[in-house]
């Protein structure tokens, strides 16, 4: 079940984040860290009613943005559309719920959250280090758009657009 984060949800979200870091530093990519993504990254999503837990048995396993705001380089993208999107952020599986669709999930509430807004177009981004997050972007049918350095240091950032159609 998704729903809508709440600021008491946050305990369990930062301990699923630390878990994320160090996955993910186990793999080589080092998009996230102590720093980013933080409470208080996540304490402004629940104030803005962007934020999203996957539960699974009343237990959070997964935490995702879907905001209408991208990162501050997003006008500067050369995306393949200028209509309006909900942009995709700070996605979260706990580890230990890898392999079981939570992502593929995420990804069609994301998609259907927008139509509901009459949106249709998704955006994200991600290191180029972090191929979990490229697979799952590229299976869902997000096309890469841009490549970018500079917005955290110097590895690159790879960016995605999902167009969207009513009838999906």
């Amino acid at each position: 079940m998704i729903r809508e984060a709440t600021i008491q949800d946050l305990d369990e979200i930062m301990i699923i984040v630390r878990d994320v870091v160090k996955w993910m530093h186990e793999r080589g990519s080092r998009q996230w860290d102590s720093s980013y993504p933080s409470e208080a990254d996540y304490l402004r999503d629940i104030n803005k009613r962007e934020l999203f837990v996957y539960l699974l048995d009343e237990k959070i396993v997964a935490v995702y943005t879907i905001s209408r705001e991208g990162h501050k380089e997003y006008p500067s993208i050369n995306w393949a559309s200028s209509e309006p999107a909900w942009t995709l952020k700070r996605i979260a599986i706990n580890p230990d719920y890898h392999g079981r669709g939570i992502a593929d999930q995420l990804i069609k509430f994301a998609e259907n959250h927008a139509k509901e807004s009459g949106i249709y177009r998704l955006n994200t981004d991600t290191y180029s280090e972090n191929f979990h997050a490229q697979k799952v972007f590229t299976r869902h049918g997000f096309q890469l758009v841009d490549k970018r350095v500079g917005r955290r240091g110097p590895i690159e950032f790879f960016y995605y657009e999902k167009l969207l159609t009513k009838e999906d």
